[in-house]
């Protein structure tokens, strides 16, 4: 990728800005345009800034990006992207309907005929984010699809796919088949607590079961993009860490249960055995994790 103008222009200031700050934060500050855009493989690659990680393909007649992050991340992206190709977008895939992978939506429609997500992203996006119907701030799916929805598009095999409800309701993974790179959205939070969202209609059982299909049907090639997480994309092992995780949660909690603590008993507690070393950073997580196991033990 070719040094861009805007990340020329944004040097040029920092080098003058150089003369007062120290030399690895001016270093860090050169390398972050170039940081947050890589290429992974055959031509697919991420984005991350803001929010969950983009993926994106372009080829020398076309462009697909998985997610959207926020409005003003969407447009250093685009900005970035512009640089690589002057094709218009052909498709933006939203992998679920959480704001930091649709709200960057909005900057797309200019440039992007066709947006596509599961059916259950529209109807979640449109009950947590969506205003009235003259609200322009959201832009919702034109496609949608219940379980799969494939297109070849320049010389990829594209295959978006929802099988369960696991963080949300309506997560979907998108299969680059030539490159063989998988973007799970937020099916993995690598080495971090995730976010397990019960009023989007997450299942954690769910989430296990849909992890262990996905690890059978690729194989040790496949790479993986990562909606968060210490590093946005891995292998399979990095799936087997996650559904472990989500299983010690349901046993955990499921033990306590049975030892007659309460709820708010179970949402007090500090640790999760053997995942003692996951920061939880202020986010609650680690309490939202705990109580997402419990509401769903607890109605089954």
């Amino acid at each position: 990728m070719k040094f861009n103008r805007r990340a020329f222009i944004k040097s040029s200031s920092l080098i003058t800005a150089g003369l007062f700050l120290p030399a690895n934060k001016l270093i860090a500050a050169l390398q972050e345009d170039l940081d947050n855009m890589k290429t992974l493989r055959n031509n697919v690659g991420i984005y991350t800034e803001r929010g969950g990680t983009i993926g994106w393909y372009i080829s020398d007649d076309a462009v697909v990006v998985i997610d959207s992050q926020f409005p003003d991340t969407a447009n250093n992206f685009i900005s970035l992207l512009m640089d690589m190709t002057h094709n218009k977008i052909d498709v933006v895939i939203n992998t679920h309907h959480h704001r930091d992978h649709t709200s960057g939506n909005v900057s797309f429609n200019k440039i992007c005929d066709t947006f596509v997500a599961n059916e259950n992203t529209v109807t979640l996006q449109k009950k947590f984010y969506g205003g009235n119907e003259s609200d322009d701030t959201q832009i919702y799916a034109s496609v949608t699809f219940k379980d799969k929805w494939s297109t070849k598009i320049g010389n990829e095999n594209i295959i978006a796919e929802h099988l369960w409800a696991a963080h949300t309701g309506c997560d979907s993974f998108i299969h680059f088949e030539n490159a063989n790179i998988v973007h799970l959205g937020d099916l993995i939070f690598n080495n971090v607590y995730p976010f397990i969202d019960r009023p989007g209609w997450a299942n954690i059982q769910g989430w296990i079961n849909y992890l262990e299909e996905i690890s059978k049907r690729f194989d040790n090639d496949t790479i993986f993009i990562f909606g968060h997480g210490a590093s946005v994309y891995g292998g399979k092992n990095d799936l087997s860490k996650m559904k472990d995780y989500l299983s010690t949660l349901l046993d955990f909690i499921n033990k306590n249960i049975k030892e007659g603590k309460s709820k708010e008993e179970i949402e007090g507690l500090n640790f999760l055995p053997g995942y003692e070393y996951l920061n939880d950073s202020g986010t609650n997580r680690l309490k939202n994790n705990l109580s997402a196991a419990y509401e769903e033990l607890i109605s089954d």
